[in-house]
């Protein structure tokens, strides 16, 4: 006599509905971080950038919309390049990126792992001769379980008053108490209007962090695995002695 035992056929059906589970979903079980965002301004004298953020070592693809070489600057290529430049007017070549509320930048990281990558920080840095040196904008992230879902991690708004000179800003963003945000596969920034002078000129994204490990499962998550290995194995010896 053969036994057919409802529980295998109960698990298959639990690993399907997680398998069903939309994008948006998942994303939301993420909890929306705490962030410190802390901001500096200097005149005549720059900030040193990094050289080795996730942005520069672990980046797989880059989209931009919006023109961010007003006035001759550099454009997007200067958010990641390592370098901060010098004073002066950043039109005609220089070291900037301008950029107001018409303007996205999207960074997708490698898929090393499959997990994404823990952020310990982020730091923005802008700097223009007048007053073009504040921030403005709003950071999202994507996990690598729902890539295109994004959540917002920080809305900046930092209109720096350095006068008489050359105005350089640093906005620095960390997490309260831990990881800045988890399993990030893309960071995206938003750039904002309301600045003086209409746009800012940034000079350097840096992100920075680890590779996420895989997910440790829960003790209950294991329980129910072995358990329906068992039931598995119990029912192939009932098989083979029917």
């Amino acid at each position: 006599m053969k036994i057919h035992h409802p529980a295998p056929l109960l698990m298959l059906s639990l690993l399907a509905a997680l398998a069903a589970v939309p994008e948006e979903a998942l994303a939301a079980t993420v909890p929306a971080p705490a962030v410190n965002i802390s901001t500096a301004q200097q005149a005549n004298v720059g900030y040193a950038v990094a050289s080795d953020d996730l942005l520069q070592t672990h980046l797989a693809t880059s989209s931009f919309e919006g023109d961010f070489r007003k006035e001759g600057a550099n454009g997007a290529v200067a958010f990641n390049n390592g370098v901060y430049g010098g004073q002066g007017n950043q039109g005609n070549g220089g070291e900037s990126a301008t950029a107001d509320g018409s303007h996205t930048a999207t960074f997708t990281f490698d898929t090393v792992g499959g997990q994404g990558y823990n952020l310990s920080a982020i730091n923005t840095y802008a700097g223009w001769d007048g007053n073009r040196g504040g921030q403005a904008y709003v950071v999202s992230y994507a996990t690598a379980a729902a890539p295109t879902t994004f959540i917002e991690l920080a809305t900046v708004f930092f209109n720096a008053t350095t006068r008489g000179g050359n105005t350089n800003s640093r906005v620095g963003l960390t997490g309260s108490g831990g990881w800045l945000a988890t399993n990030v596969q893309t960071v995206r920034f938003q750039f904002s209007n309301g600045l003086d002078y209409g746009y800012a000129g940034y000079r350097e994204l840096d992100v920075f962090g680890v590779a996420a490990a895989a997910p440790v499962p829960e003790p209950s998550q294991v329980a129910m695995l072995l358990a329906g290995m068992g039931l598995l194995a119990a029912r192939a010896r009932r098989k083979r002695v029917a």
